[in-house]
């Protein structure tokens, strides 16, 4: 008798042990799961940011993108949520986002917890080699 109360206690801890361990095992993936949410809405931005030639605030605390004259994308703050507007498509980028800001071709977007992070619009290397030339041909003067 006493045998098997003593294996039926072995038994409820070991089994104990278990959940446990899998509790422990669903943190650690959702942790990860989050990050890779984090990580992948940040390579998205950062390919937003360096394929526009310029970002300016938009209306309602939006931020455009823009590429050859043309707005490619919109991205809002909704709910610490930041949403993109891009190719007809609407995606979630990051979460807890506190707030957005676009100035000088470049966006900052601040966190509820941790650092803010900024991101630069890459003019083309057209629009760049236009505005070399421009700017050679005003050293000389034409009639």
């Amino acid at each position: 008798m006493v045998v098997m109360i003593v294996a039926g206690v072995v038994f409820l801890s070991v089994m104990d042990g278990f959940g446990l361990l899998r509790r422990h095992t669903m943190r650690v993936a959702e942790r990860i799961t989050g990050n890779s949410r984090f990580y992948e809405g940040y390579c998205r931005l950062e390919e937003l940011a360096t394929g526009s030639d310029s970002v300016r605030e938009g209306r309602g605390g939006c931020v455009v993108f823009w590429r050859g004259g043309e707005a490619t994308a919109m991205m809002t703050l909704k709910d610490s949520m930041l949403v993109c507007e891009y190719r007809q498509l609407t995606d979630t980028l990051m979460y807890n986002v506190e707030s957005i800001q676009a100035a000088r071709d470049t966006i900052l977007v601040a966190f509820s917890a941790g650092p803010a992070i900024s991101f630069a619009a890459a003019p083309s290397v057209q629009t760049t080699v236009v505005r070399k030339i421009s700017e050679y041909e005003k050293q000389y003067e034409y009639d």
